[in-house]
């Protein structure tokens, strides 16, 4: 209860200060509106488009957008590669559907590799967000099993669409590099020795995680099952870097940007500009917080994630809130799993890195 309290304490007054320092001239302020900019265009154009999840593509446009052009259009190619691929894997994985203990194995399978090996190479974001698409693909065929090759288009096409137009926002409207850009440090490569012990335990217990989640939620009824391996797999992103305070920082972004979503959808209704305008907004400060750079930086990602998902279900403005509340609960029901799954395997992982444990402190 301590930990859970020190992390409550910390988030709070990271975010209150985060939010105290909401300005259209701070140096977060120019990301944080060209992340919005390119979620709400590519939001558009997939409605234009008449794509099967306009919020895909507003998402990628949210998420690609960092603080100088380079570094944006890098994460463009990362994401787009990362999601064809992972799509055409999934298509291919889907086929296991009608066999549950194949498709366990294979959603166990994925979810370790991934989550091993982008700790472990200089495009992590392109490995995790592959993984991720193929759960995604996989997981959306489970009720429909011959949706797999339209879903698996759905999401390239889509993806591509939110990359392309936050790389031509970024374009017009980023700040160019004074000089060069400086690579990231070299990460291992993926198969060198020595295995990370480690990593692989944390990589061994989401793969379980997910493997168990068709299980658990259509077993149980749950909502949201279409959003759990998703964000199952972001919080794995952040396994053997404080994962914890990762996971409190995805809970918090998420009721907050849900909570903001389903309140502006009630206020919007169907007026399509204030629709529009409380969508920049809630987006606006969410990328602030998230360009801002404090500690709570992923608390405003999660959270401009969530606005999106809540806010964008069709070809318009949405006046249901049983989607964007479905959303919610599946966003949410994936860090629960994930702190159930750490509580109880962490031992083994423990016994796997011989006895190093560094998993429970906060940053």
């Amino acid at each position: 209860m301590g930990l859970i309290r020190g992390f409550l304490a910390r988030i709070t007054s990271d975010l209150f200060e985060d939010l105290s320092a909401l300005s259209l001239t701070s140096p977060a302020a120019r990301p944080a509106i060209r992340s919005a900019l390119a979620s709400i265009i590519a939001c558009l154009v997939a409605f234009v488009l008449e794509l099967d999840a306009p919020w895909w593509a507003a998402l990628t446009g949210f998420v690609v957008v960092r603080g100088e052009a380079t570094a944006t259009f890098r994460r463009c190619l990362e994401r787009i590669c990362g999601s064809v691929t992972g799509a055409v894997l999934g298509f291919f994985l889907s086929a296991l559907a009608a066999f549950h203990l194949a498709f366990a194995l294979a959603s166990m399978i994925v979810t370790t590799v991934t989550i091993y090996a982008q700790a472990r190479t200089r495009f992590p974001h392109a490995v995790l967000f592959g993984g991720a698409t193929v759960m995604l693909v996989m997981f959306g065929t489970l009720n429909d099993p011959d949706s797999a090759l339209q879903l698996a288009f759905n999401r390239a096409v889509e993806t591509s669409v939110g990359v392309i137009v936050a790389a031509l926002v970024d374009y017009a409207l980023a700040e160019k590099p004074n000089g060069a850009v400086v690579d990231a440090q070299p990460a291992p490569r993926i198969f060198a020795r020595p295995i990370d012990a480690n990593q692989l335990g944390y990589a061994l217990i989401g793969g379980l995680a997910v493997a168990s989640i068709p299980t658990i939620w259509q077993g149980l009824e749950l909502p949201g099952f279409s959003q759990t391996p998703f964000t199952t797999f972001i919080i794995l992103g952040a396994m053997g870097k404080a994962p914890w305070w990762k996971a409190a920082n995805r809970f918090t972004g998420g009721l907050l940007g849900g909570a903001y979503g389903i309140v502006a959808m009630h206020v919007a209704g169907d007026n399509f500009l204030l629709w529009i305008g409380l969508l920049f907004l809630g987006l606006f400060c969410a990328g602030h917080v998230e360009h801002r750079a404090g500690d709570a930086w992923y608390a405003g990602m999660q959270a401009g994630i969530t606005i999106v998902m809540a806010m964008i279900q069709g070809p318009g403005p949405g006046t249901d809130l049983t989607p964007g509340l479905d959303r919610i609960a599946g966003i949410l029901g994936g860090v629960v799993l994930i702190g159930v799954f750490q509580f109880v395997f962490d031992p083994f992982r423990i016994w796997l890195a011989g006895g190093r444990s560094h998993t429970l402190a906060p940053p």
